[in-house]
């Protein structure tokens, strides 16, 4: 099945502050959101260690769609599967004008369901190539980020409407891996 959901919410998220420890790996951070009802408090402390949460400043980023796609990502992530892809240098968007542009191929880790697979990929492809398409409730900034490497604040993307993560940093991309026991 492929994706039925035009993607439309794309969640930014940044990397943690430096003074904040990643946590050891564990699933019963897993096993809390498994349990329904809120985000546990125990799951947002540890994710604070790997990821932050930009705000979107849009209500439907708040509402429901991320504890949703939380408790989804818990339930389902024996189905999740990684892949790395690489997007050429001269296909990247700088982001703004004057900013120089990438040094060297963008590195996208994508962690999605084998059948959203070909969507998020060219969802990826064509954010990273022009900020403005495909057109989405915010700009993600994906090809500033792949310009900026280890010093963008936002690395990592949670896809809403389909469930799929994106991310330019290969530490956040395992601590997503640990936090909900993916493979």
């Amino acid at each position: 099945m492929e994706c039925e959901i035009r993607s439309w919410l794309v969640q930014r998220l940044e990397r943690p502050f430096k003074d904040v420890k990643a946590p050891a790996p564990s699933s019963k951070y897993r096993d809390a959101l498994l349990a329904g009802g809120d985000v546990p408090a125990e799951f947002t402390a540890m994710r604070g260690g790997i990821l932050r949460f930009d705000y979107m400043g849009s209500s439907e980023f708040e509402f429901g769609a991320i504890p949703r796609a939380l408790h989804e990502m818990a339930r389902t992530a024996s189905a999740f599967k990684s892949t790395t892809i690489t997007i050429p240098k001269g296909e990247i968007d700088r982001g703004m004008r004057g900013a120089s542009g990438p040094t060297r191929d963008g590195m996208v880790y994508l962690l999605a369901r084998p059948e959203h697979r070909a969507h998020a990929e060219a969802l990826i492809r064509e954010t990273a190539r022009d900020r403005f398409k495909p057109r989405l409730k915010e700009i993600p900034y994906l090809g500033r980020a792949l310009c900026e490497g280890d010093e963008a604040h936002t690395a990592v993307w949670l896809e809403l409407d389909n469930l799929f993560w994106f991310l330019t940093d290969m530490r956040m991309h395992d601590g997503v891996k640990m936090l909900f026991g993916i493979a």
